[in-house]
């Protein structure tokens, strides 16, 4: 998407990158929350990560819908992809619900597969950047 980079005091991890416009912002967690092939289990310090993102979220779209977009690298069938990224999408999505205490109605999941890569998925860095999760806030305001 081609959308503003945006700064958010409350994410001071500079891996993660903020987007947004006055109707949502994108929270891209790339390289920050690794999948493994073939797997939906979060790796990492993704919950440190995760946390700011909520922090964020409460602070500035408390109460709005947030929408969490699973993706995979090209490795497998299409239709094992697509379910993988729901699998993934749902790994945040319990976090962001359990850990981060978000409430569960607000929080859409999504599978985008391996048809939106962010790399090449020819190289093992290209692919292992393409195991990744958004999070996109709505906002509530008309």
């Amino acid at each position: 998407m081609n959308i503003a980079k945006a700064s958010d005091a409350d994410v001071t991890d500079s891996t993660i990158e903020v987007r947004g416009n006055d109707r949502y912002t994108i929270y891209t967690l790339g390289e920050n929350i690794l999948f493994a092939t073939d797997q939906s289990t979060l790796q990492g310090d993704a919950g440190s990560k995760l946390q700011q993102v909520v922090t964020s979220l409460n602070k500035h779209f408390n109460g709005a819908s947030i929408g969490v977009y699973g993706s995979t690298d090209s490795t497998g069938t299409d239709g094992l992809n697509k379910k993988l990224g729901a699998e993934r999408a749902a790994a945040v999505k319990n976090w962001l619900v359990t850990t981060g205490g978000l409430d569960s109605a607000r929080v859409s999941i999504h599978t985008l597969g391996e048809s939106k890569p962010v790399a090449s998925n020819a190289t093992a860095a290209g692919r292992r950047q393409n195991r990744n999760v958004t999070i996109v806030a709505f906002s509530n305001k008309n």
